[in-house]
């Protein structure tokens, strides 16, 4: 029996990509952690004498990661949602945090 396999959908790379970051920002003993996986549209119209002018239609996306570590704040983002890059932002934010506790 053959079976199709489901492509991965958006829901499930973010769903997977924040689990990641969630566990990478518990493992580095962080107080609170949060990330947070976006995507954004920007549409624009300009009509002038009943006619359309102008149409732009922009997505951009990305997440941020936003952590508590020793009662320091730290934060950093990217628009590439890669497993690679979430933990990169993590151990940045985290980096981040501990130079702010220093200040």
């Amino acid at each position: 029996m053959i079976k199709a396999l489901a492509p991965i959908t958006t829901t499930d790379l973010a769903r997977d990509l924040a689990t990641l970051g969630i566990d990478l920002i518990r493992k580095a003993g962080c107080e609170y952690g949060d990330i947070r996986i976006c995507t954004y549209r920007n549409q624009n119209l300009t009509a002038r004498d009943r006619s359309l002018s102008q149409l732009c239609d922009n997505v951009s996306s990305g997440f941020g990661v936003r952590v508590l570590l020793k009662g320091a704040w730290g934060f950093a983002a990217s628009p590439y949602k890669t497993p690679e890059e979430v933990e990169r932002m993590v151990a940045l934010a985290v980096e981040i945090a501990k130079g702010s506790r220093l200040s």
